[in-house]
């Protein structure tokens, strides 16, 4: 064996024991952040106890622990102070968050959860879901407007039909026309609230 081959074997047997062969994928959103598809968000926000999560962590500047979340979210829940929390329901908030949403909620990339230490970090994916939690009350858009030239439309045609034009627009023809003109616009308007919801979770004041 010459001088070259054990160069190549004790180098190769060198990075066997003091480097990975392989790199670890890298997890979404560990490094930078990435947007969020509407599914994914709907995904993560469908469920009241990661919409809680979120909720804790923001007031938190983004970081807390497992044994914190658990008492604060259960608090939340139930409505009542963090302190005054049954351990019972302490106990299942902190089971379900650690075996089943923080897992999910770290695959998104939302946040890095380390079961060993029970840390829980806001990556900055995860920060784009403030917007989503924000509650929009009142807000009607200009749902409003359409609904209003849908009215004029229909007295116009129920004019048309009682006046000399009778023979040109028939009653129930401008009844079919403004029905249809009505069942479309709260079609339309029910895909645009469900496609633009966002949560809205009562949290007791002062917590």
């Amino acid at each position: 064996m010459n001088a070259e081959t054990v160069s190549r074997e004790s180098d190769v047997g060198s990075r066997a024991e003091g480097e990975p062969t392989e790199s670890r994928p890298q997890r979404p959103g560990s490094a930078a952040a990435r947007d969020l598809s509407q599914p994914e968000i709907f995904d993560v926000l469908s469920s009241q106890r990661r919409r809680f999560l979120v909720h804790y962590l923001l007031r938190n500047e983004g970081s807390g622990t497992l044994k914190e979340a658990a008492t604060v979210v259960g608090a939340w829940e139930n409505h009542t102070a963090p302190e005054d929390l049954d351990p019972k329901l302490r106990t299942r908030a902190y089971a379900t968050l650690r075996q089943t949403h923080l897992p999910k909620m770290d695959d998104y990339g939302v946040l890095t959860f380390d079961d060993d230490s029970g840390r829980i970090e806001l990556t900055p994916t995860g920060a784009q879901l403030q917007e989503y939690l924000e509650s929009r009350p009142g807000e009607v858009g200009n749902w409003w407007a359409y609904y209003l030239g849908v009215g004029i439309l229909g007295a116009i045609l129920g004019v048309l039909a009682s006046g000399p034009f009778i023979a040109e627009v028939p009653g129930p023809s401008a009844a079919l026309i403004t029905g249809g003109a009505v069942a479309g616009l709260a079609l339309a308007q029910f895909v645009s609230t469900a496609a633009n919801r966002r949560p809205s979770d009562e949290i007791p004041e002062g917590q």
